[in-house]
């Protein structure tokens, strides 16, 4: 048999029973997955047969908590919109008069009638500082040569 005749009725052979095999595979996957889905299916009414069948009991209510306290709050008086409040003494011990409406407060306080001179803290002196180091001279002399 001529080389050329034989490798031609392999490549035929190799060819051919390829396209056999996947068309073969592909039959049997098709028929077996009509198989599955009918096992799949009887699977499944039996599942939900038995869960008819099944009683449970009843779900409790939930717990009546009750109800959550507000959180407390606050209006800030004094804020970067607002503006500051403005410290007046009274003038001879009068009583401190109301600020008109939109006005900044007014906030007043008693001025003592005569100051003491309160005693300045003192405080212990510093010890003495270490001495400053010695920093040594440079040399300008050079070693002699060697030979």
């Amino acid at each position: 048999m001529n080389k050329k005749v034989l490798g031609a009725s392999l490549r035929r052979g190799v060819l051919t029973g390829t396209v056999a095999g996947f068309a073969a595979g592909w039959l049997a996957f098709v028929g077996h997955g009509k198989q599955l889905d009918a096992l799949q299916t009887d699977a499944t009414n039996e599942v939900d047969q038995k869960r008819a069948d099944l009683l449970l009991p009843p779900v409790p209510a939930m717990p009546q908590l009750p109800g959550v306290p507000a959180a407390q709050t606050y209006r800030l008086r004094y804020g970067p919109s607002d503006p500051l409040p403005r410290v007046v003494p009274p003038a001879g011990g009068a009583a401190p008069t109301a600020a008109p409406a939109g006005a900044p407060p007014v906030v007043s306080g008693s001025v003592p009638a005569a100051r003491t001179a309160a005693p300045a803290p003192t405080f212990a002196p510093l010890p003495p500082l270490p001495p400053a180091p010695v920093i040594p001279a440079a040399t300008t002399s050079t070693s002699a040569a060697r030979r």
